[in-house]
């Protein structure tokens, strides 16, 4: 029998990867141009160039995951980024040669985004059997997909034929991407653009309680729950891991530390999480 924070992940999880495969939908859909989309996106796209693909990226993130357990969320985070600005492109993927910072990925929004290497190397994998054929925008969603599965979610069919886009969209990401502290009408309004309600936001947001957060987005609100309630006993925890210390929250800038929750506030995330997906509207 399933216990309850198994049933809780599982079914949040499921919402997740469904809502996400919507988004790459509705985006693909926003792009309305046959030059970049030749043809609609299907299962077993591959199936005749490639056959093999969903057996390598799988065996290749089972491999991965297994030595870096935060992996699942770094994916999710990446392909959210990458599709929320222009749909599933993999424009987020393209460095720029001049480090003149005008490519996405070094837009603020886009700086603490992991996972390039991941995507390079199930590439490379994958370039060995079928060389020049699978896109990067495929292999992003497709190893998000395993990612989800390998942390505990449900497995889901996913759609391909992507093209890489070749241009990169730096003032749209800097604009567009919600920001962690914004307001709750901004980031509807962001969503709404993308053609996603209430329940739909909630859900995607809701997505980052598989990977860890950093004090800097929470401590403020500590003091401040906006008409919310915070058990006691997960309030205390969250103070203790990010201490109202000016020192201790500058070290932790400097190492770049997300600093993650025990098991028991884990379990309360996804309960509220799943809450909210519920019942929002």
């Amino acid at each position: 029998m399933l216990n309850k924070n198994w049933a809780l992940m599982a079914v949040f999880s499921f919402l997740v990867a469904c809502i996400v495969t919507t988004m790459a939908a509705h985006a693909e859909i926003a792009l309305g141009s046959a030059s970049r989309l030749s043809m609609p996106l299907r299962y077993g796209y591959y199936d005749e160039k490639c056959e093999d693909i969903e057996k390598i990226v799988g065996s290749t993130m089972q491999r991965i995951v297994q030595l870096q357990h935060n992996v699942p969320a770094q994916l999710l985070r990446l392909l959210f980024h990458d599709c929320f600005i222009r749909g599933c492109d993999a424009s987020v993927l393209l460095a720029d040669s001049n480090e003149n910072g005008t490519v996405e990925r070094e837009a603020i929004p886009n700086r603490t985004l992991k996972g390039f290497d991941i995507i390079d190397m199930i590439k490379d994998e994958i370039e060995e059997e079928c060389p020049g054929i699978v896109s990067c925008s495929d292999i992003l969603v497709l190893a998000t997909r395993d990612g989800i599965v390998l942390a505990g979610g449900l497995y889901y069919p996913v759609l391909m034929g992507r093209r890489d886009s070749k241009e990169s969209f730096f003032d749209e990401t800097m604009a567009e991407i919600p920001r962690p502290n914004g307001n709750i009408t901004e980031t509807l309004r962001l969503f709404s653009l993308r053609g996603f309600d209430e329940r739909e936001t909630v859900a995607l947001l809701g997505g980052h309680n598989i990977g860890k957060i950093g004090c800097e987005f929470i401590q403020l609100r500590f003091s401040n729950f906006m008409g919310t309630a915070i058990p006691s006993g997960f309030l205390e925890e969250l103070m203790q891991k990010c201490p109202d210390d000016n020192s201790t929250i500058k070290k932790m800038f400097n190492e770049h530390t997300a600093r993650g929750l025990s098991e028991s506030a884990m379990s309360y995330s996804r309960t509220v999480s799943t809450f909210l997906v519920w019942n929002f509207i």
